[in-house]
């Protein structure tokens, strides 16, 4: 069976991304591995017992969240399972990508523009330049979403 793996931060970006992602595991018969990603929590004059507590709230939080979303793959009848990784985004989208060898990443971009991704780098940018894999990009930004709201949801990719 193929496989997505797809990528959600839970911004308002991440509803597009995954319409785009289950209707690619729909037309390929594949099925959806959701990832999202915690990212080191810095924190400065806190306690390490704060900290702690906000970790796990957090993981509790986005564990949550991970789930609804596989209980909507899967009420679309996409089977689909859902990690929760510890690290920095792109790194950990890529080493998931070479661990799990899917057949696509669906991923979202917030269309911040060239000079943005240049200087910071972008996830969606550093997934594409280290993916072993073909990478789906869905326009997310607001200028993406004006012009064909509802191409996101309509891959082309058929490979």
């Amino acid at each position: 069976m193929k496989t997505l793996l797809v990528p959600i931060d839970f911004s308002a970006a991440s509803e597009t991304v995954l319409d785009a992602a289950t209707a690619t595991a729909r037309a390929l018969g594949a099925r959806v591995v959701l990832v999202h990603v915690i990212e080191p929590l810095v924190a400065l004059d806190e306690s390490s017992e704060m900290i702690e507590d906000e970790v796990v709230a957090t993981e509790r939080a986005v564990e949550g969240k991970l789930d609804e979303l596989r209980c909507r793959c899967t009420a679309l009848g996409i089977p689909a399972s859902a990690r929760l990784l510890y690290g920095t985004a792109p790194h950990q989208v890529t080493e998931e990508a070479l661990r799990l060898r899917p057949d696509l990443i669906v991923i979202g971009s917030h269309g911040h523009g060239a000079i943005y991704s240049l200087l910071a780098g972008g996830v969606t940018a550093q997934v594409l330049r280290h993916a072993p894999c073909p990478v789906l990009v869905i326009p997310v930004g607001a200028h993406a979403a004006a012009a064909a709201p509802a191409a996101a949801a309509q891959p082309a990719w058929t490979g």
